[in-house]
């Protein structure tokens, strides 16, 4: 059995610009933003020499040190809202969600309508199922500035992410009403239409929009998600390139260039991308479940595993993660766990993905497969045990007869001792009972000494090779 990747209608409403591959195919991860934390940090910071100097050092990988600098940075500087801003990117590249927020609050204290900030913190706020707050948060910052473009375009954003898709494409088009030009109002708009399932006019927003910024990688990464439900796989996998290269650090970009990647059978490469996704967002659960799916393509099975559960660990409802667990256990051996234990294992965790809600298309051939497996293992084991009791019998049997062939054995040599024994006596010349019988009473009778026998010769002179003759029980006259 193969890796099984299919590619599934991608929710953009609910959608950060992030696809993964599974088993049971391609979606995108509900809790993110259109812009991956460090979108815009090289971009924006060119014009910052001191800034640009520590972001180059986090890139160069001493994310806590440039956190340090950058943090001595806005104490001498405080007014400066990009610094607040990139200190939230690298905050969260290091797991420091809650300081992360404070620092984008900071930002948009100085200047609520700077982009990635605003969009940041929804994307925060989504992951932690804590959005009410940010809604409030933002409509409090647009009825203070009402033509602030970031603070409306996190409003869209976030309309997006609750499935409100109308709203969210009129937040768009009244920023674009001011700055008909303006990209990022551009790509939430297409994703809002995308989400409305007007996947050619989404395609033509964005190629509007790659005309005006075709450096943008968020414009080609919201392309390439746009091309995958056109069915234009090649077209996609090229935008999704195309995006890592125009910004390497953009998670959703790698992420999704390395889930097509998969798709392709190119499992080194993607495990190269989505490793590159994770370095820039540790806790992005799409990538960790396109790691599994890249390593176990190369048969990595319990690093594979591990890329797996850490996804649940972060997602524990992700069906995508059991239906994969699944099917790596039906296909690979585990050193660590014997086959009749790994197809159950199998099994089970396809019934979890079920129970998630999870529907391929495949699963009633998959759990087939598992149940066929369980069935024609525990036959093996079976024929084994009678094989080895029929086994242990013959030995059983064959130890006995050798036991019993040594006991006639070994009676039958004590025999012949014995009898050996008895002749080799008489040979010597005692008296056998025989001749004890035979013997005359002598005058000893009547107290007289016995008669002394006469000695026998030895062999005479020239008659070599003469041998004696034995006594055979004869008494001396």
């Amino acid at each position: 059995m193969t890796i099984r990747s299919f590619l599934l209608a991608i929710a953009l409403a609910l959608a950060p610009g992030c696809v993964t591959t599974s088993g049971s195919g391609a979606h995108a991860d509900r809790a993110g933003s259109g812009d991956d934390p460090a979108a815009q940090a090289t971009g924006d910071a060119g014009s910052d020499p001191a800034l640009a100097r520590i972001l180059r050092r986090a890139q160069e990988g001493d994310p806590e040190g440039a956190e340090q600098a950058l943090q001595e940075e806005v104490r001498r500087r405080p007014e400066r809202d990009l610094h607040w801003t990139q200190l939230g990117i690298l905050q969260e590249r290091l797991g420091k969600t809650g300081r992360a927020k404070e620092s984008y609050l900071k930002a948009l204290e100085k200047n609520p309508g700077q982009l990635t900030a605003n969009l940041n913190l929804v994307r925060l706020h989504a992951r932690e199922n804590t959005l009410p707050t940010a809604e409030a948060e933002l409509l409090a910052r647009l009825e203070q500035h009402p033509q602030a473009p970031g603070a409306r375009l996190g409003l869209s954003q976030l309309r997006l992410i609750q499935g409100r898709t109308g709203e969210a494409a009129e937040e768009a088009k009244k920023v674009l009403r001011q700055q008909e030009r303006n990209t990022h109002a551009m790509r939430l708009l297409a994703a809002a239409y995308a989400a409305e399932k007007k996947f050619e006019l989404a395609q033509m927003v964005l190629e509007n929009a790659i005309a005006i910024d075709p450096d943008d990688g968020a414009l080609h990464n919201a392309l390439g998600r746009v091309q995958l439900e056109l069915d234009q796989q090649p077209q996609a996998l090229a935008s999704f390139a195309k995006a890592s290269q125009l910004q390497p650090d953009l998670a959703e970009a790698r992420n999704n260039h390395g889930a097509l990647l998969v798709e392709a059978q190119d499992f080194a490469g993607a495990e190269v991308e989505v490793r590159a996704a994770l370095e820039m967002a540790p806790s992005f659960v799409a990538a960790h479940l396109n790691l599994g799916n890249a390593l176990r393509g190369q048969g990595k099975v319990e690093e594979a595993r591990a890329a797996y559960e850490q996804a649940l660990k972060l997602e524990p409802e992700l069906a995508e993660a059991w239906f994969n667990l699944g099917i790596l256990y039906l296909d690979s051996a585990v050193p660590s766990v014997d086959d009749l234990d790994r197809y159950r294992q199998a099994l089970s965790w396809f019934e979890t993905y079920a129970q998630q809600g999870g529907a391929d298309e495949a699963l009633a051939e998959y759990r087939k497969d598992a149940q066929r497996a369980i069935d024609r293992e525990e036959r093996r084991i079976e024929r084994e045990k009678r094989t080895a009791l029929r086994k242990a019998e013959e030995e059983r049997k064959q130890q006995e007869a050798a036991r019993e062939a040594a006991r006639v054995a070994a009676e039958t040599a004590r025999k012949e001792a014995e009898a050996a024994g008895m002749a080799g006596t008489a040979g010597d010349g005692a008296p056998g009972p025989a001749a004890e019988a035979a013997a005359p009473a002598g005058p000893q009778e009547n107290g007289a000494r016995p008669a002394t026998p006469t000695p026998r010769k030895g062999p005479r002179a020239g008659q070599e090779g003469s041998a004696r003759l034995p006594a055979a029980g004869k008494t001396a006259p």
